[in-house]
């Protein structure tokens, strides 16, 4: 828009930015999980020597799952899976995360993906068993992982 007035500029920027933005939010919907409890899962227990070993081996490891200001999303399950194809525990860590929010976000990826929560660090950082009786999903594409994780 070309318009002497400034005032009316800015104003259709920012209606233009605010559509842009409602438009962006519709497509990113379709890629968020639902908070509908699936089937019940009972994890495993593991003994304190264990958990102590798991939680040293999983704080030397390299592998690690950066998650962003989207939070937990099927993408960061699948990434999970993939991890677990060749190490026993993975580290996930959020960046922008509020006080308290990594407890939620802790027992959702832990309920998602079906594995043990060893160790929450003070630094953001969540560290996650496979489990002994792990079985990787089937499925590959992160798109119909979602699909599959919301039935």
């Amino acid at each position: 828009m070309n318009s002497p007035n400034p005032e009316a500029r800015i104003g259709y920027k920012l209606e233009k930015a605010k559509r842009k933005e409602a438009w962006l939010i519709e497509k990113l919907r379709k890629f968020e999980v639902s908070k509908t409890p699936g089937e019940a899962y009972d994890p495993e227990i593991l003994t304190e020597e264990e958990k102590h070993y798991l939680k040293r081996t999983g704080e030397k490891k390299k592998n690690y799952i950066p998650v962003g200001r989207r939070g937990v999303f099927g993408g960061v399950v699948l990434n999970m899976h993939l991890h677990w194809k060749k190490h026993e525990t993975v580290k996930v860590t959020f960046k922008p995360c509020k006080p308290g929010q990594i407890h939620e976000y802790a027992e959702e990826l832990a309920r998602l993906s079906k594995g043990i929560v060893i160790d929450l660090k003070p630094d953001n950082t969540i560290i996650f068993y496979r489990g002994k009786n792990y079985v990787q999903p089937k499925i590959t594409r992160s798109r119909v992982f979602v699909l599959d994780l919301l039935q």
